[in-house]
């Protein structure tokens, strides 16, 4: 059987969406694999399952490869997000720090009861510091829907031949037929 003929009765770009949803599939997703791969015949492993059991199959073992394919084109913009908020604060701030410090040395004559002073530092200090502190508070709401719709034409071009390379090298087989020259 030919893939073109497997997708006329199987969607089974619906059923890896129902497996875990993908932000590439869309309605025309069958539709393109046909037109790009319809004339592969299917292996017969593939045949002796159900569409649904293909479709978990298929995303056991490229689904976090796809994922990782979109996220990877991020760079350090969030081209993931879909809203985005910035908060950004300034504050004043005067301190005035003020302090006086006395330090007295005694001392005593022998058999005394009054203390003399000896020596002595009086300290005074005044600091003024003034300043602005700045703060800057992004936030992004991530999803991985955004971070595709987001990419360019050519790496979504890209992520969607991977993708259809995986499955039909997955479920088909590719039989070359050359021609014999004499």
């Amino acid at each position: 059987m030919l893939l073109s003929e497997y997708l006329k009765d199987n969607n089974l770009f619906e059923e890896i969406n129902n497996v875990k949803e993908f932000t590439f599939i869309n309605d025309n997703s069958n539709t393109s694999l046909s037109f790009m791969f319809g004339d592969r015949v299917m292996s017969n492993n593939v045949l002796s399952l159900d569409v649904v059991t293909i479709s978990q199959l298929i995303v056991n073992r490229f689904g976090s490869k796809w994922d990782t394919l979109i996220s990877s084109n991020m760079d350090d913009l969030n081209i993931g997000s879909d809203k985005t908020k910035v908060i950004k604060s300034t504050t004043d701030t005067t301190n005035n720090n003020t302090g006086t410090s006395e330090s007295i040395n005694k001392v005593s004559g022998y058999n005394e009861d009054v203390l003399i002073t000896d020596t002595g530092v009086n300290n005074s200090d005044s600091k003024v510091v003034t300043g602005n502190i700045e703060n800057e508070n992004i936030t992004y709401e991530l999803n991985l829907k955004s971070m595709f719709d987001n990419l360019n034409l050519l790496d979504k071009t890209n992520i969607l031949n991977t993708v259809q390379s995986d499955i039909v090298n997955y479920i088909t087989i590719y039989i070359y037929w050359g021609l014999k020259l004499c």
